[in-house]
């Protein structure tokens, strides 16, 4: 019912004289994503063909810029997820989630502080403080091309109404959309499979 595991994650750079808002203000660094994940297997659905599975997951973070390598703060992300799982098809499954994400001040910092030196009549000087940063909606689909090959498609709604820093001048947008899509080939399974 219980289970530890490592999270990983990670944001592409953004170069600040591309982005109007950030003009003239550091850019942001590729960063990764570190840390552990506690899940709990909170409930198991009997839907005849398909299971149900509503797993709880806690994660913590750290932020590292790749740059330097110098942690830019702390990430706490609560996800609830809800996956429907085909009992006749293997890897056949669809998943929707909702995810909570928080930052300490330092990460929050990072991204919507402006400090003095970078301030101007449109940008003004702003102390971000730590505290809720957003929610993200999703829904995937797994689909099995053949016994080796496997489809992955997905979106997200991300939303950022009520954030912790919205008053900052570089907060902009409080929806944002995201999608994709995956293959996966598996090289090699063992002959030996667990019991489901």
């Amino acid at each position: 019912r219980i289970e530890l595991d490592l999270s990983l994650g990670a944001s592409l750079p953004a170069n600040s004289q591309d982005d109007a808002d950030r003009t003239d203000m550091p850019d942001l660094d590729f960063l990764f994503e570190i840390g552990p994940q506690l899940i709990w297997h909170a409930r198991r659905h009997d839907y005849g063909k398909w299971e149900g599975l509503f797993d709880v997951k806690l994660r913590a973070r750290s932020v590292i810029s790749l740059a330097d390598f110098d942690t830019k703060g702390f990430l706490f992300e609560p996800s609830f997820v809800y996956e429907l799982q085909s009992k006749t098809h293997r890897h056949l499954s669809w998943q929707a989630d909702l995810e909570l994400l928080y930052g300490n001040q330092r990460l929050n910092r990072y991204f919507f502080e402006v400090a003095e030196a970078y301030e101007t009549p449109s940008r003004p000087l702003y102390a971000a403080e730590a505290g809720f940063i957003g929610a993200e909606i999703g829904l995937s689909l797994s689909y099995p091309v053949n016994n080796n090959l496997r489809l992955f498609i997905g979106g997200n709604v991300e939303l950022y109404d009520g954030a912790a820093n919205q008053d900052s001048p570089l907060f902009k947008e409080d929806v944002a959309y995201s999608g994709g899509m995956v293959l996966v080939y598996s090289f090699y399974e063992s002959e030996v499979r667990v019991k489901r």
